[in-house]
């Protein structure tokens, strides 16, 4: 059987199945949930990792075993098989503020009751706990706290509009990087969209 992870968008299904399927080297790799052992071989994307988005279905019938895919996807499949028995556990990743993601709670709430085999993991950073209550008392919540150091921010703003947003940001993180000592800390700029990234 497989494992289900969905994902916000098609281009987060995909690269981050590309992603998972380069990081997993192949030398060895075990499921515990299942009995699948891949040992001396390449994982590839498409065969042993996949992802599923609208028109396009990158799995290999009988090989996969992690798929990636968007909450609408997930939604599809349930129609066909309300049991959604091809699948020994559905990762739920970050599905605070999605409609989708609460329709599919809901759903794999009613799924939960029917499959006591079928693992259902809801994961996020920022999703307040208290959220999930939809969820009880179906499944066990488990809520770790990671102990992390918080770094001092400073914000600063531009006196005037600029006309070119992006190009006035990297001038800004230029000047505050060159007016600091290099052992001060690092900038972090956020931009639009990857070709902005590109770009700076």
């Amino acid at each position: 059987k497989l494992v289900a992870c969905t994902q916000p968008r098609r281009v987060a299904a995909v690269s981050v199945a590309n992603r998972v399927a380069d990081e997993m080297d192949g030398r060895f790799f075990l499921f515990l949930w299942f009995d699948w052992t891949c040992s001396n071989s390449t994982i590839q994307l498409g065969r042993h990792v996949g992802y599923l988005i609208r028109f396009e279905d990158m799995a290999e019938l009988g090989t996969t075993f992690l798929k990636y895919m968007t909450d609408g996807m997930l939604l599809r499949q349930a129609m066909n098989d309300p049991s959604l028995e091809r699948y020994s556990a559905i990762i739920l990743d970050e599905p605070h503020g999605r409609t989708l993601a609460n329709i599919l709670m809901g759903l794999l709430r009613g799924v939960a009751k029917r499959r006591s085999d079928l693992k259902i993991i809801v994961m996020s950073a920022t999703l307040d706990a208290v959220k999930l209550e939809i969820l009880q008392p179906t499944f066990r919540r488990l809520s770790p706290t990671l102990q992390s150091r918080t770094h001092p921010v400073e914000v600063f703003y531009m006196q005037e509009p600029e006309p070119d947003c992006v190009e006035a940001a990297i001038r800004a993180v230029l000047v505050l990087t060159t007016h600091r000592a290099e052992d001060e800390g690092d900038d972090l700029l956020f931009l639009t969209g990857e070709e902005e990234i590109e770009d700076a």
